[in-house]
């Protein structure tokens, strides 16, 4: 189970395709690391939002405004979602 994660500027988001996979792809986060050929996590919180996606389906949006200390938003909503067990069984 991963996070799919997906960066949009002001300019790009549509609101018409809201809750589809839109803007450039950032990488994917299990709950313990984050995976780009791209990015650093740090990074992320220079796009004005942030989509996260679980299995396909929209499950976080992140203005910019509320993207500081990335890791620690990432972690905490990987285990509001699947949880402290899933977490740990995945390692």
């Amino acid at each position: 189970m991963k996070f799919e994660i997906y960066g949009l500027s002001k300019e790009t988001i549509d609101q018409d395709k809201w809750g589809e996979k839109q803007g450039i792809f950032l990488g994917t986060y299990d709950g313990v690391q984050f995976s780009s050929n791209e990015y650093e996590l740090e990074q992320l919180e220079e796009f004005d939002y942030i989509h996260i996606f679980i299995n396909g389906q929209l499950k976080s949006h992140y203005p910019k405004r509320f993207n500081q200390n990335i890791r620690e938003k990432l972690k905490r909503d990987f285990t509001r979602e699947f949880g402290e067990n899933i977490q740990i069984s995945l390692l």
